[in-house]
């Protein structure tokens, strides 16, 4: 019913609550943690609401039964069907992907299937399927395979989110409070990144309430956990929701997915399997590391959607197997491998700028390859680029310096090597791959080493 803070840690919180027989209780606290969801009571209580994107919305409803998106696929299709024998494709979380929007199938243990609708109001209005009646007119629009599925099924419920995404000025106090999981902030479904949200939340709120019990808890160490949460829910969010603008080229979608995955595993997996969030020296080595690679992200992240944007089609692929992908493979090996110390991290967020480094040019020849071949023999004779150069934009290229790299030239073979498996080209991306006459990765060439970034060895 009520939360009375207290500003001064010798007085307790209060807490007044009711439980189902709605006997008022009175309880006192030294921290208070809100995690009532999206009731969000501290965060309203004390005006720290952040609005997001505020365009963003979903509704969705259950069906009794299974909703199998194996049944959309004619069995003549064997291939397909074979991927996935056993007809287990309906165990896993589907999506339906369109312009401006995914609709999710998600089978529950209770024996139904949820649907539901994720979407850009500024392509999809809220208001086009913001009831059962519409929102099943809507999949008959978008979805019409899964519409004839469900038709004469009925809802057993129907819930929707008006713009779900939202933030807080924020989170944690030095006067002995917090808010986790949805209590706080709330990303997009998409990538079911409120998990790593709560996991991080969580972690923080723990470190802050044992540092308090030591009395060893700082505003300065308050602020910190406040600063990375925060950026890193507004990062992730504006990340996962530019997909809806690149939904409908499937190619675009591949190498973004790529990217955005082995992102993930670059700059939060260290923060999540070796302890980095709560060691704040090896948590300043990453971030270091990760704000050298932003500059980077956002000009790929620019290609992707200027790429999308623009007719293409000459760049196909039939199927692909992410597991299959040998740099994606070592990638992930580098990163969830338990890192000790400060140098084995600082070795392995090195490999990691490289190989993205790597990969941006990679993907941005075969950006230029799908929408304008007709410029490949300009970037031909320059088998190694300047990364935060690229562009769809010709006119450009040379006054933003794309030939004029500033770190030493290394092999893109690996990359391509591995893309050209995957992908269906019509001609090469590169004609000339550099190989040098010895290995460049090491200390003294790398263009990211720990000298050049000054990072502490501590």
């Amino acid at each position: 019913k009520d939360i009375e803070l207290s500003d001064t840690p010798e007085i307790p919180h209060i807490i007044v609550y009711t439980q189902a027989d709605k006997k008022t209780e009175t309880i006192h606290a030294r921290w208070a943690i809100d995690a009532m969801g999206r009731r969000r009571f501290l965060q309203k209580k004390l005006g720290l609401a952040q609005p997001n994107n505020p365009k963003y919305s979903a509704a969705w409803f259950r069906i009794e039964g299974r909703v199998d998106v194996s049944d959309f696929v004619p069995r003549s299709e064997k291939q397909w069907h074979d991927r996935v024998p056993g007809n287990k494709r309906y165990y896993s979380t589907n999506h339906l992907c369109g312009e401006g929007y995914w609709v999710w199938l998600i089978p529950l243990s209770s024996g139904y299937t949820s649907i539901g609708i994720v979407a850009d109001e500024d392509v999809h209005p809220f208001s086009s399927y913001h009831t059962d009646d519409r929102a099943r007119e809507w999949l008959e629009k978008h979805e019409p395979t899964l519409a004839a599925c469900i038709q004469g099924k009925p809802s057993a419920d129907f819930k929707k989110m008006p713009r779900y995404s939202y933030s807080s000025k924020q989170v944690f106090s030095i006067d002995r409070w917090a808010c986790v999981g949805e209590a706080g902030v709330f990303t997009d479904p998409f990538h079911s990144s409120g998990n790593d949200l709560i996991a991080i939340a969580n972690c923080f709120t723990t470190e802050a309430i044992e540092r308090d019990r030591k009395d060893r808890l700082t505003e300065e160490a308050i602020d910190e956990m406040n600063r990375f949460f925060l950026t890193y829910r507004d990062r992730t969010t504006d990340r996962i929701q530019s997909y809806y603008r690149c939904f409908t080229n499937e190619t675009v979608m591949v190498l973004k997915y790529i990217w955005d995955i082995m992102t993930a595993w670059a700059f939060n997996s260290p923060l999540m399997f070796n302890s980095l969030l709560l060691d704040s020296q090896k948590r300043a080595i990453r971030d270091r590391y990760y704000d050298r690679f932003l500059a980077l992200d956002n000009c790929v992240d620019r290609l992707f959607l200027d790429w999308a944007a623009k007719p293409g089609g000459r760049v196909t692929y039939d199927y692909i197997d992410y597991t299959k992908i040998d740099f994606m493979n070592q990638h992930r090996g580098r990163n969830f491998s338990l890192k000790t110390t400060d140098l084995e991290l600082i070795e392995s967020q090195i490999a990691n700028l490289e190989v993205f480094e790597e990969l941006a040019q990679a993907i941005f020849r075969v950006a230029v390859a799908d929408t304008m071949p007709e410029q490949l023999p300009k970037l031909s004779s320059t088998p190694w680029l300047n990364a935060e150069a690229i562009s769809l934009h010709p006119e450009r290229w040379q006054a933003d310096g794309l030939f004029s790299p500033s770190t030493p030239p290394r092999s893109l073979e690996r990359v391509i090597e591995s893309l050209s498996q995957i992908l269906q080209l019509e001609q090469p991306i590169v004609e000339n791959v550099y190989r040098p006459k010895e290995s460049n990765r090491g200390w003294a060439s790398s263009p990211f080493s720990r000298t050049h970034l000054k990072v502490p060895m501590g």
